[in-house]
């Protein structure tokens, strides 16, 4: 009565390869070549099969398995066989790559190393040395990293932004400033911003990082309403991301010291942040019939009885009203700290007339 297909039934095998190879067919018709097969497997509830009869036969014929626990490594066992004569490279969730301790702690399975399996490694908040650990291990590892690449994470706390925040909040700077060879350079506090604690763990391999097949970045679209939803849910992030996949690694990704590193990502940062609030995402607004990109909202306070207002994106301008009415591209332009009175609202702006959500402040 779940989602979880019994491991003990050879018709469960029978129906993968039937799946897998009319997909086989569908892209033969279309002249494309099939070498590569995404196998799921995240997730799998550790007490699925504790009550299958079934697998409980299963066990008992097969007492080398030893726990329910290991069903999952099992299964994926006689699934590898069955792609591998396919002549397909298998692609996972990093469970596929994995076993569990009794104790229920996750730890490298060796036995498909060398065998075209491919983990991707979402889990560096709640387990936070496991893509290195894979990567030593062997196997070519694809980095997911919840902290900085899961798109339907809000941009921040506010109440209005849209998105989950189970694995915290995840903005362009997140998207920008990860280190694939060595997160623990940038990943410093949990979801709730409690510091984490990298003492003891591993740390890659200078061997292994030849293991690092790539990044990659997610959207869910259980909470996405349509294609503007998902343009602001992946646009700035998705500029920030591609320095982080694609870019020439950055100066700061190989310096130690953290007064050092944070001094050289700020410079960096500066550069990218300019570049991307005065160039790119004017540039947005007009490809393809312009996207629907998220602009920081200001922020506001009162200081001496003055406002004061920033933006997180240098180089946007930032405008605002005091009768309450939404800002345009022609209301007062904010440049320093200015005495007003009532219900002040602001928007920052782009080149290209594009604004942000706005913000309100009493005075």
């Amino acid at each position: 009565t779940d989602n979880v297909v019994s491991v003990g039934r050879e018709s469960t095998y029978h129906f993968y390869e039937k799946v897998v190879d009319e997909i086989a067919k569908m892209y033969q018709a279309a002249g494309l070549p099939m070498d590569v097969m995404h196998a799921g497997g995240d997730e799998v509830a550790e007490g699925a099969w504790t009550q299958s009869p079934i697998a409980a036969k299963l066990l008992n014929e097969n007492p080398s398995i030893k726990d329910p626990k290991n069903l999952q490594t099992y299964f994926f066992r006689k699934l590898v066989q069955r792609l591998e004569k396919r002549n397909l490279e298998i692609h996972g969730w990093e469970e596929v790559a994995l076993n569990k301790t009794k104790d229920g702690k996750y730890v490298p399975n060796p036995e498909f190393v060398g065998r075209k399996v491919v983990p991707y490694v979402w889990n560096n908040l709640f387990d936070l040395d496991l893509g290195n650990r894979l990567a030593n291990a062997g196997y070519p590892v694809i980095l997911c990293n919840v902290s900085n690449f899961y798109f339907d994470l809000a941009y921040n706390s506010d109440p209005l932004e849209p998105g989950l925040y189970w694995a915290g909040y995840v903005d362009t700077w997140h998207n920008w400033a990860f280190a694939p060879f060595d997160m623990f350079k940038t990943t410093f506090t949990t979801s709730m911003g409690k510091s984490l604690n990298f003492a003891g763990l591993e740390r890659m391999k200078p061997e292994a990082r030849k293991n690092i097949r790539g990044v990659e970045a997610q959207l869910w679209s259980e909470t996405v309403k349509g294609r503007e939803m998902a343009e602001y849910y992946m646009l700035p992030k998705l500029l920030g991301f591609s320095e982080s996949a694609w870019a020439a690694q950055r100066p700061w990704e190989t310096i130690e010291n953290r007064q050092a590193r944070d001094q050289s990502m700020r410079a960096g940062w500066n550069v990218f942040a300019n570049t991307l609030a005065q160039k790119e995402l004017p540039r947005l607004a007009r490809l393809n019939g312009g996207y629907h990109y998220r602009l920081p909202p200001p922020g506001a306070t009162v200081e001496k009885g003055s406002l004061v207002a920033n933006v997180a994106l240098p180089g946007l301008l930032i405008r605002y009203t005091t009768d309450g009415s939404e800002p345009t591209s022609q209301s007062a332009l904010y440049k320093s700290p200015v005495r007003v009175s009532g219900t002040v609202k602001l928007k920052s702006f782009d080149a290209s007339g594009r604004s942000s959500r706005s913000t309100t402040i009493a005075l």
